[in-house]
């Protein structure tokens, strides 16, 4: 029993001290600021009930990386009234969130006005 107990302390303690490092350097070290613009386009038709997930969970796994400016361009395809409603609001919540029509996404890619706030 004595190993066991040993062995799970020995690898929670390697765990806390490469969590500490990591917190500690991310700290002290400055950020680097690459000047990256990324664009998720995320296409959506018919109903789409995942949508509000896969954006939040876009927008915080962008919030533990290193890209300073990542931005979500929601494309409608023939989305139901709901799905676009939902689409509204998480444009309202989150302003890196843009929301067009699929026959206007070569217009607002060609003018990347959600790239002009971030240093290109």
């Amino acid at each position: 029993m004595e190993p066991l107990f040993y062995s799970i302390i020995l690898v929670g303690s390697v765990i806390f001290i490469v969590t500490a490092v990591k917190a500690i350097t991310a700290y002290l070290l400055p950020k680097k600021d690459v000047g990256l613009c990324l664009v998720t386009i995320i296409p959506i038709s018919g109903s789409s009930d995942n949508v509000e997930y896969t954006v939040r969970k876009l927008l915080w796994n962008n919030s533990w990386g290193k890209c300073t400016g990542q931005h979500i361009l929601l494309v409608l395809i023939n989305a139901d009234e709901e799905t676009y409603k939902i689409c509204e609001k998480l444009c309202e919540e989150y302003q890196s969130v843009t929301l067009c029509k699929s026959c206007d996404l070569e217009s607002v890619i060609s003018s990347a006005t959600f790239c002009s706030a971030e240093k290109v």
